[in-house]
């Protein structure tokens, strides 16, 4: 489980990263108050709680670094300044998009899911809960960066065969899920290229070197026990 497990003081943080990228120009408090506006509005967001602290990190230093790179041409009007500013930090700008999908994504691989039947166990169970996971990446991607479905469908192709795999029968569950994440950036970034779709079906297929590389991690992610799937739903929060 990579989500946040504590309470941060973001406010403290963007201070901490405004102390190493100081603001001298004449727009710094204007800059800077639009980040922390931006970094507010993103922790309100509801799949962000489910991010990783780090991830939440590189976008707050990405912000501060685009800040600091505008500060420092002091030619810029204040008009200028403040809406290039904006304009890097909206929701629909590359950064923020990939983010926002990011986290969403997160909140599919671990928002609690209920798996009726107890009949269902062992292998089964396992199999069953990684696929109803994998299910609500997929729906959550297609609603927010579709793919064509002929490229979706060989990603579930590539998902099925390392749910079935043996060399991947005793993974734990998150660091397969990462997989399945990588699996679907690696389609995005291959579509975004115009590569035909028999590149994507090299790529994922068994022997590539997406899976070597996680196949060669099986002892380090084995599991000692049997899968949990609760997660701790902490909010971070800015004083």
């Amino acid at each position: 489980m990579v989500a946040l497990h504590r309470t941060y003081n973001f406010s403290s943080i963007i201070d901490e990263f405004f102390a190493l990228k100081p603001l001298k120009g004449p727009h710094a408090d204007a800059l800077r108050d639009i980040v922390e506006t931006r970094v507010r509005d993103v922790l309100n967001h509801n799949d962000v709680r489910y991010m990783p602290a780090f991830k939440l990190l590189d976008l707050i230093a990405d912000m501060v670094n685009h800040a600091a790179a505008l500060d420092a041409e002091p030619q810029l009007r204040s008009t200028e300044a403040t809406a290039l500013m904006r304009n890097a930090l909206d929701n629909e700008s590359p950064r923020l998009r990939r983010f926002l999908l990011d986290a969403a994504l997160e909140r599919a691989r671990y928002e609690p899911m209920m798996i009726l039947g107890s009949a269902v166990a062992g292998d089964g169970m396992r199999d069953l809960t990684l696929r109803k996971r994998w299910q609500a990446m997929h729906a959550t991607h297609q609603s927010l960066n579709q793919l064509p479905g002929a490229w979706m469908t060989i990603v579930d192709a590539a998902v099925d065969a390392v749910i079935a795999a043996p060399c991947f029968a005793n993974y734990r569950a998150g660091p397969l899920m990462q997989c399945f994440a990588e699996m679907l950036e690696l389609a995005r970034q291959l579509h975004d290229k115009e590569s035909p779709p028999e590149v994507l079906i090299h790529a994922l297929a068994e022997g590539s070197s997406l899976w070597k590389r996680y196949a060669l991690k099986a002892a380090r992610y084995r599991a000692k026990q049997p899968m949990m799937f609760a997660v701790e739903q902490a909010r971070p929060t800015m004083h």
